[in-house]
């Protein structure tokens, strides 16, 4: 009886103060984000070196080892948009259990990409959806 008693002034003497409501009168609502805005939580980054005349593209910070359990392929792009063999955005692919880097000439990727500067990286699961693995400027 004592604890019942003393539960209930306990539940009294907070509803009294208004601590429980400190929280929810803290949060502020951000009614502007669209879902649309929203963007997946990764580690996954992309890099762009170049040395010698030869381009290295990398992708690093995948969530899980590169391996055919996990993935199919990792791409780089020259824009944001899903590689795509119909819109010749892909500069180069690598499959699941090679290497996370790629070399190309520096020839090559100025004239896939133009008078573009920023290589995307992309990583497609087992479940056929690609991933975007940051990006990178390239400097030459």
């Amino acid at each position: 009886m004592k604890k019942q008693l003393i539960t209930g002034a306990l539940s009294l003497g907070l509803l009294i103060t208004g601590s429980t409501n400190v929280f929810a009168a803290e949060i502020k609502q951000n009614t502007d984000v669209k879902a649309t805005d929203l963007k997946p939580l990764s580690s996954a980054y992309t890099t762009v070196s170049v040395s010698n005349e030869q381009v290295t593209l990398s992708i690093g910070g995948l969530e899980n080892p590169f391996t055919s359990k996990y993935y199919k392929k990792v791409a780089w792009t020259t824009n944001g948009n899903e590689p795509s063999s119909t819109n010749s955005n892909v500069l180069i692919t690598s499959n699941a259990g090679d290497t996370l880097s790629k070399s190309l000439s520096l020839d090559t990727v100025k004239r896939k990409l133009g008078d573009k500067r920023v290589i995307y990286g992309w990583a497609q699961a087992t479940n056929n959806i690609w991933y975007p693995a940051g990006s990178d400027t390239i400097s030459f």
